[in-house]
């Protein structure tokens, strides 16, 4: 049985626009996938685009500055379509391996009503 992949980015592109209109491609159509319980490393030469794909996958990117465009899926969940409050919710407790309820959705804005996580078990075993 296969299962699906942790993290998994398709045609993932970063474009840094400039004050004085200049547009600078970062980072172009970068595909890959970590399994649950995988370790994936970055290499490459200085300059190449590893701390802007980190930076992207992790939503670190300021709005203003960056288009990130492509797919970034974390659990099956799109995270370029996700909320801003409920990735900063989602880092913390990714960060601190302990994944308590995130109240809400991965795909609208969080509610006080719910009591449910809506990460799967691989998530919650971070």
């Amino acid at each position: 049985m296969t299962t699906a992949p942790l993290i998994e980015i398709e045609g993932l592109r970063v474009l840094f626009h400039g004050d004085d209109g200049r547009t600078t491609h970062a980072v172009d159509r970068v595909d890959l996938s970590v399994a649950d319980g995988a370790t994936l490393g970055l290499v490459g030469e200085s300059g190449c685009g590893k701390s802007v794909t980190s930076l992207a996958i992790m939503g670190l990117l300021s709005k203003q500055s960056a288009e990130v465009t492509g797919s970034i899926r974390f659990d099956g969940f799109d995270l370029l379509q996700t909320p801003d409050q409920t990735l900063r919710d989602l880092r913390g407790r990714v960060t601190t391996r302990s994944l308590p309820t995130v109240s809400g959705t991965l795909g609208s804005e969080p509610s006080h009503t719910s009591a449910s996580s809506t990460l799967s078990p691989a998530a919650n075993s971070l």
